[in-house]
């Protein structure tokens, strides 16, 4: 049977190439997996999978419906190798949000379109942290400042800290409208704290981390508010009136 056709008790069956088998009943569909899942906000992400049991090259179309949507789209389409398999590579700032994916391709032998089981992007967002010291000493403010991309505007972050006995929640910011925040916090005792900023999931996003900010609390560095300006002509000052005085001065 000249073009991959055939049946065999009743049931068409055909390689991925379309070569009649007629002792194998092929089932036609399509499959797809995506990597990486979750994905970040931002990052490339790879579609692929494989066409069978219908005839090859085929086209492939790839239909989204994003988080805050009721519909799936189609957004881009290729085409398979001879032997069903195909990649579709979406690139940076495609994928900020949850999504939902399936494939689709047209079986040319029925003329009905075979369709992938839906597959949920889950993505987290990019949050950033840093503070305005590294260093600090008890009492000093350090501020806290970062963003998150996407855009959460109007939505609250939560700044957490770890001493070492697990992670607490000591301030809950406000996103501002260029999805923004920042934070005082005061240091009262010597010790080395770790921050981090979460954006809680919702609808659009899993919930997401900042990097980890190391912040060591020291008396040590009180020192820092000393004028550091202080010339070789000064030292030279103080070692004379030192040694005059009858003092030991060592450098």
């Amino acid at each position: 049977m000249a073009g991959g056709t055939g049946v065999a008790g009743g049931t068409r069956c055909c390689s991925v190439t379309g070569a009649f088998h007629p002792a194998r009943a092929c089932t036609a569909g399509v499959t797809m997996v995506v990597a990486p899942n979750p994905s970040t906000a931002g990052a490339p992400i790879l579609i692929g999978g494989q066409v069978t049991g219908a005839p090859v090259p085929a086209t492939v179309v790839l239909w989204q419906r994003l988080a805050t949507q009721r519909r799936f789209h189609a957004v881009t389409q290729t085409r398979t190798n001879a032997i069903g398999q195909y990649v579709i590579a979406r690139g940076q700032g495609a994928g900020g949000t949850k999504r939902t994916w399936y494939v689709s391709a047209r079986d040319q032998l029925t003329s009905r379109d075979l369709r992938s089981p839906t597959l949920a992007q889950r993505v987290y967002a990019v949050v950033t942290l840093s503070g305005s010291e590294t260093n600090a000493a008890p009492g000093d403010v350090v501020s806290f400042a970062g963003d998150v991309t996407p855009s959460h505007a109007g939505q609250q972050v939560l700044l957490e800290q770890n001493t070492g006995s697990g992670w607490q929640v000591i301030a809950e910011p406000r996103l501002n409208g260029a999805s923004d925040y920042a934070v005082n916090q005061q240091f009262t005792a010597d010790e080395v704290v770790y921050f981090r900023a979460v954006l809680p999931g919702d609808r659009r996003n899993i919930t997401s981390y900042s990097p980890v900010v190391r912040i060591s609390v020291n008396g040590i560095y009180k020192i820092k508010h000393v004028p550091t300006h202080t010339g070789r002509a000064d030292v030279a000052g103080l070692v004379a009136r030192r040694s005059g005085a009858g003092g030991l001065v060592s450098l």
